[in-house]
């Protein structure tokens, strides 16, 4: 399989250093500094920035699809575009009205449903706190005008997610975290 690699490499390398006329190649990556130093030296970066949400917003209304995930979407299209998918979006919704079922509950048992939540593996779980953090982070700027005690503890509930989405990083059990989680916000 290394062999393959090199060999692959190797040709790419002969191609760049020698292309035919009128031939021109686009390589995109979002990790520039993993490719060889000597592909790095034989092209020349273009750096695009991420796109605005009115423009995302535009490319999803073309095509007929939610625009409330633009600002979800950091400035990608592709991401918008999966965002936005039907199915995604039910889970996504799913997860963050079971995470505030959590926090209003009576006890913990919701706490301890919540971390049998299963989604696509530990980045499912990572893509569903982040959505959950921006529900909170939503909550915050929607309060602070009208009612600034809400709105702080939506901030600091905000950071709690952050830091369980640290800790899932750091490999601790999703589960675990989820439940210790709740309980944190619970308290806040």
């Amino acid at each position: 399989e290394v062999q393959l690699v090199f060999i692959a490499t190797n040709a790419l390398l002969k191609t760049l250093e020698e292309p035919a006329d009128r031939t021109h190649f686009v390589l995109l990556t979002s990790r520039p500094r993993r490719l060889l130093d000597t592909v790095r030296s034989r092209t020349l970066a273009v750096r695009f920035a991420p796109l605005s949400d009115a423009i995302v917003n535009q490319l999803l209304e073309a095509r007929g699809l939610a625009t409330d995930v633009a600002p979800l979407a950091h400035g990608s299209a592709e991401l918008a575009f999966e965002l936005a998918d039907p199915e995604a979006m039910r889970e996504r919704d799913e997860f963050v009205s079971a995470a505030r079922a959590a926090l209003e509950a009576p006890d913990l048992a919701e706490a301890i449903a919540l971390g049998q939540f299963r989604a696509e593996g530990r980045d499912g779980i990572r893509e569903q706190l982040g959505f959950f953090a921006q529900a909170l982070a939503d909550d915050a700027r929607g309060a602070i005008t009208s009612d600034p005690p809400r709105a702080e503890r939506a901030a600091h509930r905000h950071a709690v997610v952050l830091r369980t989405l640290a800790e899932i990083e750091r490999n601790v059990q999703p589960a675990l975290a989820l439940e210790a989680m709740v309980a944190r916000l619970r308290r806040a």
